[in-house]
């Protein structure tokens, strides 16, 4: 693709390391719906559980759409890394509009003026992914009221910004949660039931194609007699899509059959352990990964249990005191396990299952170890810490408020 094109895509996360592999019949419809001469309201809304492929879903319809040329542009912006309307606005400024900064403007009348220009000047789509980590219902139950009237007020804010910004020329707008969303976007609404698009697990096909696509990459194409443990496996995973892309290294390093055998003796103990819970199969296919890491990379990774969804190497070497060869060991690591994705800046996308799962491994006194230290003393309150350091100013890590509201004895 060449460097206008590549310019045209902006911020989009680049496809998975598979490729794009079904979801045809939801591309269709979402085309259908959002084509400019459609009579339906220029949003949508897809919506599904963690890791069916939401974002997967938005950013590959985000290319079909500036390939084929129905629409210029798209712009892409994460509300789990930009979780307020300033910080959005910023996002999306930066990368319509040359040399954009949402500081440069004494408000936010001003800084609205040449994006809003620049949106009805060219057609674009506007993406706003994960919106989910801002839904009050989804916060943290041991955070405190002021910290979720906060987050409520963010995406308030965030999706009256979202109203103003798409209707202007021929723009359109897509989201994604894993829930519904409230006005103006409640598409739980009769009158807007055709902007809800709701995605499950892939289907088995597909499912099949994903993982026939990361065996080919090391060891050809399967044959089939392999047919029967590759269906065994999807079953096992009950066709979930990230679970099935973050076992591509298991699968090439040793087979399917092994696979399965490890990732079911995982789900088993986790179950022991956390009886009940759906994110079994998810939480397995990550000790899988992090199983790849030297041991001590694999230690230092346990910090990352305190963060949700992205951080920059810059805050880990400050807040650990870790020295700048280990940052990047655990920076190169993560990405070599799939279980990062590098950004901008050295800002590392982290795999949506990673934090959780970790945080389940820190103990009361290792939360309350790390509450103490000095570096985190700022983090209270907003449960927001802004870094400003190269490469990381202005944006925003957001440490979980369970192991914030952490009191140390």
């Amino acid at each position: 693709m060449g460097t206008r094109a590549k310019e045209r895509l902006s911020d989009l996360p680049q496809p998975p390391e598979t490729g794009f592999i079904g979801r045809s019949r939801e591309l269709l419809v979402l085309e259908r719906q959002l084509r400019p001469q459609s009579n339906q309201a220029r949003w949508a809304l897809i919506r599904g559980q963690g890791g069916e492929g939401k974002t997967a879903l938005a950013v590959e319809y985000a290319r079909w759409q500036v390939r084929s040329g129905q629409t210029r542009r798209a712009a892409f912006v994460s509300v789990e890394q930009h979780s307020s309307a300033e910080a959005v606005l910023d996002a999306l400024g930066r990368q319509l509009v040359p040399d954009y900064s949402v500081t440069a403007y004494p408000d936010i009348d001003q800084a609205l003026q040449p994006i809003e220009r620049a949106l009805r000047e060219q057609p674009t789509l506007l993406i706003l992914d994960n919106l989910e980590s801002l839904l009050p219902r989804t916060t943290d139950p041991t955070a405190p009221a002021a910290l979720v009237e906060t987050t409520a007020d963010s995406l308030a804010a965030i999706l009256a910004l979202a109203a103003r910004l798409y209707p202007l020329g021929e723009n359109r707008l897509l989201l994604t949660s894993r829930e519904t969303l409230p006005a103006p976007f409640a598409a739980d609404q009769q009158r807007h039931k055709l902007q809800l698009h709701e995605i499950h697990r892939l289907a088995r096909e597909d499912a099949i194609a994903l993982i026939e696509q990361a065996l080919a990459q090391t060891s050809g194409a399967p044959s089939d007699a392999q047919r029967e443990p590759i269906e065994a496996l999807i079953e096992t995973v009950q066709g979930h899509a990230r679970t099935l892309a973050l076992l591509a290294p298991s699968l090439r390093a040793l087979g399917v059959a092994a696979t399965r055998e490890r990732l079911t003796a995982l789900m088993e103990e986790m179950e022991r352990q956390h009886p009940g819970e759906r994110e079994h199969s998810l939480y397995a296919s990550v000790a899988l990964s992090l199983a790849r890491l030297a041991p001590e990379v694999r230690e230092r990774a346990r910090v990352l249990g305190v963060f949700q969804g992205s951080v920059h190497p810059e805050v880990l070497r400050v807040m650990m005191d870790w020295e700048q060869a280990q940052v990047t060991e655990l920076a190169q690591g993560l990405v070599a396990t799939g279980l990062a994705t590098p950004g901008p800046y050295d800002h590392l996308a982290l795999n949506p299952a990673l934090c959780p799962y970790l945080l389940r491994g820190l103990d009361g006194e290792e939360r309350a170890g790390l509450a103490r230290l000095p570096q985190l003393r700022g983090l209270r309150g907003r449960n927001r810490l802004i870094l400003q350091a190269p490469g990381v100013k202005g944006r925003h890590y957001k440490p979980t408020s369970r192991f914030l509201s952490t009191k140390a004895s």
